[in-house]
């Protein structure tokens, strides 16, 4: 955060989100298994989301293969299915030279895609994977297509637009560099 508190998902352990002051001194947790839309099962990641000129923090639920957006208080704000993934990390594409982009993430799906999504946090596409569908404003399963990728850990989007994917128990393999086509 800007004025140095930070949060921590405790994905392995507990499935909590804590929140520390810049000193490192414990302010209070949210989350945890459970069965209510605020809880969580592996929170994988957070990151302050900061699209919308109000920072939330979006956390990848992943075993709930859930996106969800909280206050920086820890309330529930949004709840974004995103079945047949397993969310992993997240990354802003606004870095990308291309201004249609700035409202879109980048998130690493563990089981094997990059989702993209838009500023309404529509998945708009799935690197990796099949086409999005959706039915009735309803995302269907996500599908892994080709398995490009060997459980996709972290994503990075540098300026140009290029996706870098870190991938975990890939036989040592090195990130993988995406750039975009002219």
């Amino acid at each position: 955060m800007p004025e140095g508190d930070f949060f921590i998902s405790d994905g392995y352990g507990s499935s909590y989100v804590h929140h520390f002051d810049p000193a490192g001194h414990y302010i209070s947790s949210f989350g945890g298994t459970g069965n209510t839309p605020s809880n969580l099962n592996t929170p994988h990641a957070v990151w302050i989301d900061t699209r919308s000129g109000k920072p939330s923090l979006l956390v990848c639920d992943r075993g709930n293969e859930m996106l969800k957006w909280f206050s920086l208080s820890g309330e529930l704000q949004q709840v974004v299915p995103v079945p047949g993934a397993q969310p992993s990390n997240v990354a802003p594409l606004w870095g990308n030279r291309s201004a249609r982009f700035k409202n879109h993430i980048a998130i690493a799906s563990l089981n094997g895609m990059i989702l993209i999504l838009d500023g309404t946090q529509r998945v708009v596409s799935v690197v990796g994977g099949e086409p999005p569908v959706y039915v009735d404003g309803k995302l269907l399963p996500l599908q892994v297509f080709n398995y490009t990728f060997n459980h996709p850990h972290d994503v990075y989007v540098d300026s140009a637009g290029a996706l870098y994917v870190a991938q975990w128990w890939s036989s040592q393999t090195y990130p993988i560099k995406l750039a975009p086509l002219s």
